[in-house]
């Protein structure tokens, strides 16, 4: 063989190859370029979501102070109504007796001590004995 032929066939097989090589760097150039453009499109849209919760949580945060706040007055109120419950116990002279009745039979009083210590008659003081004794 010639070796002009040879050369020139080497020639073209290495252009061949050369025009392979810059094929294949456009081809693996243009997937990245998409696949980076998919990437994008992902954190954009992760962005927003994040953005979405953020909001969510504000909002979320915003109620349980509103609901902190009105539980807070509730407990106040509560604490009113029974201060004011027991000042009208305090205020009716046989509710007082009553509720000293209650306190010693929480204490284990027996149905004589009620009788003597809150001035009763014996089926009161059963009464009231009865319903408040924790031991039944």
């Amino acid at each position: 063989m010639d070796l002009t032929l040879i050369i020139s066939i080497l020639a073209l097989g290495f252009s061949l190859l050369g025009l392979f090589a810059v094929y294949k760097t456009f081809s693996i150039r243009g997937l990245v370029e998409k696949d980076l453009e998919s990437q994008k499109e992902q954190v954009s849209s992760l962005i927003r979501q994040v953005k979405g919760f953020s909001h969510e949580l504000d909002e979320v945060r915003s109620a349980t102070y509103a609901m902190v706040n009105r539980i807070k007055q509730l407990e106040s109120q509560v604490e009113q109504v029974k201060l004011s419950q027991q000042e009208v116990v305090e205020q009716d002279p046989q509710s007082r007796f009553y509720s000293k009745g209650v306190k010693l039979v929480s204490q284990g009083a027996s149905i004589e001590e009620l009788m003597q210590e809150c001035d009763m008659p014996l089926a009161e003081a059963e009464l009231l004995f009865n319903l408040h004794n924790k031991q039944n």
